[in-house]
């Protein structure tokens, strides 16, 4: 999965090629054309009133928004019970990376199949060589399992897999791969359209409202990922749709850049050139982990506020401390529990929901944050609720 890169080697050329295809695929507004409509709109329903007024009325939106996203999740957003107890006895296998956040998925995997009676087996796979995922895919068919998940890689990927798959009649969760298509026997992909559009909506609310409205903010985008450039695109179209006087700029990364620790560089010469950007937005919080020092090494600490998607342990200890403000959580061992509910219901034939009933959002801030964690793992016990949900003690 592409969100936590620190152990990642050398990112492939088809994993780049492939995900700009999708990305490409997904388009995106004509940002200025946006703002202009939104500012036409707003002087179109108001023609009397000020700028002042107008940022005014933006910003009581915006912190309306930012209080919703403020409150801590109690139900998960499955409510629907399966039809009978969940079936035991069935088997589960889990394409797992080597990052962090892999680890943190599978953990919540095998409470999942604990919690359900069901067996599981992990094939390991280099998430910087979709060829070991193919490979690994490949593999786990040997075993005849009811259902295969996997995280984080785009389907154009590994898609390769997908004949022999329907063939055996094996059903696939996926997660993470970006807004996209998904041909059978592709059930699910966890954290969908939604999930992304939700978790910009209240990254760009809290900017709007913490600038005032008026504020100016550096999107670091590492595009060549499908599902980070949906989340800089939500940020973009929420910050154009509430805010007639912001601004954003984009510091489009590659993927070398990014591998080879030069993020930091690049935002730091960005901010140098234009001080008037107060704002960094990140599309992902553990790739800039280590920004704070290097704003403070270039006499820019203070200067900047920093927000963004997926927060960790790190940024959440940041946030304490002030150097950090505010970040969406990440809920990897929810996404365990997603996974084997969206199987189950394959199973005995109900209704299974392409983006697994949406995850919980909290936005996460010096005043709303509860624990420091690379898992976002909230209501506290969604393990329970799932449960009550399979009928099973």
């Amino acid at each position: 999965m592409p969100r936590n890169l620190r152990a990642t080697r050398q990112a492939t050329a088809l994993m780049a090629v492939a995900a700009l295809a999708l990305l490409a695929a997904c388009g995106g507004g004509n940002t200025a054309s946006q703002a202009a409509a939104t500012s036409s709109a707003l002087n179109t329903a108001a023609p009397a009133a000020s700028p002042v007024a107008a940022a005014g009325d933006e910003v009581t939106r915006a912190q309306a928004i930012v209080a919703k996203f403020s409150v801590t999740p109690t139900k998960i957003l499955a409510t629907t019970p399966l039809n009978a107890p969940i079936p035991r006895g069935k088997s589960l296998i889990w394409l797992q990376c080597q990052l962090p956040q892999c680890l943190s998925i599978g953990k919540g995997i095998a409470d999942a199949t604990a919690a359900a009676g069901w067996k599981t087996k992990v094939i390991s796979y280099d998430s910087s060589n979709p060829a070991t995922l193919v490979s690994g895919m490949q593999q786990a068919l040997q075993f005849k399992p009811d259902v295969v998940v996997n995280s984080g890689l785009p389907v154009a990927l590994w898609q390769t897999v997908l004949p022999a798959y329907a063939k055996a009649g094996v059903p696939i969760v996926t997660m993470d791969a970006g807004p996209q298509d998904l041909p059978e026997p592709i059930i699910a992909n966890l954290y969908g359209d939604q999930d992304v559009t939700d978790q910009g909506d209240m990254v760009a609310n809290y900017f709007i409202a913490d600038s005032g409205a008026k504020g100016k903010a550096l999107l670091v985008d590492v595009p060549s990922f499908p599902v980070l450039a949906a989340f800089g695109q939500a940020f973009k179209k929420a910050t154009t749709a509430g805010c007639s006087a912001c601004s954003v700029d984009t510091l489009a990364a590659t993927i070398p850049q990014l591998l080879s620790g030069k993020l930091n560089d690049l935002i730091v010469s960005a901010l140098q050139k234009d001080p008037s950007i107060k704002y960094v937005i990140t599309v992902d919080g553990d790739f800039n982990a280590t920004l704070p020092s290097a704003l403070q090494a270039a006499g820019l600490a203070g200067m900047v506020k920093i927000a963004g998607a997926w927060g960790t342990a790190t940024t959440a200890a940041l946030s304490k401390q002030g150097k950090m403000q505010a970040f969406t959580g990440f809920a990897t061992e929810y996404h365990g529990f997603q996974a084997v509910d969206a199987a189950a219901r394959k199973f005995e034939g109900s209704t299974v929901d392409k983006a697994g009933f949406g995850m919980p959002q909290q936005l996460l801030t010096k005043d709303t944050l509860q624990e420091e964690s690379d898992a976002y793992n909230f209501p506290k016990d969604f393990r329970e609720q799932f449960k009550a949900l399979w009928k099973v003690g």
